[in-house]
């Protein structure tokens, strides 16, 4: 007789039947020969009729015994696919094997390329505050990012950052200083200060008896002749300030301060000495024998 779904006979007339090995059916009497599974389809088994659908997050070629799972990167929402569709740019399957369907990027992460088997973190200095993500963007001058941020922060004051996508703020240099947040650069100390260290938010103005005519400084200089001639206030930005001689404490607490409010008289003299709470001026344009007598007349 005919051989039975399942199995074929090269002869027609012949009474010895074989079966159909896996990945081939025959669903009628009489088959000469076994079809292969189509694609999307598979058979594990001998003498099978019906070939199997492939299963969700699978494929198949023709004549498959077996379905293969998707691999990263590509997903299957359908059975019976022939194919696994790529994940777009974006979306990754997070690693797994056999997805049923991408998931797009989450905040602070990326998939520049299609097909990405995983989701890439933002590396420091960008970042990505929207899902499905392409490509992270660049932590504008003036601030950073950690990795896997969703937003930028400014750098603090005593740092910067000169270029877009730093990936850390550096500190301000010695003879420099940034006094606000989201500096690009930082700001050299004005003549008359210094700054001795890095990171710093502000310069410290020379000391009395000492100056400094240079921007950017890292210190002041004394006055000359081994401080005999001192400045009567902090902050000197030349060497000429160096006038009169230098106080001892005590007369330095009787000395009045100076201000820019203050109202002084000027009287020539030769001496160096001065009542209480007076100053002593040296005149630069005259021999160093004379002397300006500067008294307080009020405030």
């Amino acid at each position: 007789g005919k051989c039975q779904p399942g199995y074929f006979a090269e002869d027609a007339g012949s009474a010895s039947c074989s079966a159909c090995s896996p990945g081939t059916f025959s669903a009628n009497n009489g088959t000469t020969e076994c079809t292969g599974c189509a694609a999307g389809q598979y058979s594990d088994t001998n003498a099978t009729v019906t070939c199997s659908a492939c299963g969700t997050g699978s494929y198949s070629e023709g004549n498959a015994t077996i379905c293969n799972l998707c691999r990263p990167g590509s997903a299957s929402a359908k059975k019976g696919s022939a194919t696994c569709s790529i994940c777009s740019a974006g979306s990754s399957t997070e690693g797994t094997r056999g997805a049923v369907s991408c998931t797009t990027c989450t905040m602070g992460t990326h998939a520049s390329v299609e097909g990405s088997a995983t989701c890439s973190i933002c590396h420091s200095g960008s970042f990505s505050n929207a899902t499905g993500t392409v490509n992270c963007s660049l932590c504008d001058a003036g601030s950073t990012s950690e990795s896997n941020a969703t937003s930028c922060s400014l750098c603090v004051p005593g740092s910067y950052a000169d270029t877009a996508g730093s990936p850390t703020c550096a500190p301000c240099g010695k003879g420099t200083y940034s006094g606000k947040a989201g500096c690009t650069k930082c700001d050299r100390c004005s003549a008359g200060s210094y700054q001795d260290l890095t990171g710093q938010t502000n310069c410290s103005l020379c000391a009395k008896g000492s100056y400094q005519a240079q921007e950017g400084s890292t210190s002041c200089t004394d006055c000359p002749n081994n401080r005999t001639f001192t400045t009567y206030r902090a902050g000197s930005d030349k060497m000429q300030d160096c006038q009169g001689p230098m106080l001892s404490a005590a007369e330095e607490k009787q000395t009045v301060n100076y201000t820019d409010t203050a109202t002084v008289e000027f009287t020539a003299s030769t001496s160096l000495t001065a009542s209480t709470g007076d100053w002593l001026l040296r005149n630069q344009e005259t021999p160093v024998s004379e002397y300006y007598v500067i008294k307080q007349v009020d405030r």
